[in-house]
């Protein structure tokens, strides 16, 4: 992978889950490019969180923490996609193509330039 210098710096999964988190990171690190939202269906997301088999990944916790989720991120989504750093990205299929599909948005945005 070759990653545009102008653009290099950090990647984060799951932040800024909060805006006064993002708007902290973007004070003291260095402004947001891009946020890669990975949309799912919530049967699906049940579905595989249940398949992790862990103790507290029952039906009634999942749902809790896709609640909690939802409320979170939903002011920080609405801040940045009004500046136009959203990209979401259906996340239903197979990894691959998600992930095929994640190096596209990321080749669109000018972050990412090539891969090897």
């Amino acid at each position: 992978m070759t990653v545009n210098s102008k653009a290099a710096g950090l990647t984060q999964t799951g932040f800024p889950r909060k805006l006064d988190q993002a708007e902290y990171f973007e004070e003291r690190v260095a402004p947001i490019a891009l946020l890669i939202v990975l949309e799912c269906p919530e049967t699906v997301l049940v579905e595989r969180l249940i398949l992790r088999c862990r103790k507290d990944d029952d039906a009634d916790n999942i749902q809790r923490r896709i609640r909690t989720f939802q409320e979170t991120t939903s002011q920080v989504l609405q801040k940045f996609e009004a500046k136009g750093k959203v990209v979401r990205v259906k996340s239903d299929e197979e990894v691959e193509k998600v992930f095929v599909r994640i190096q596209e948005v990321l080749k669109e945005s000018g972050v990412l330039l090539q891969l090897r």
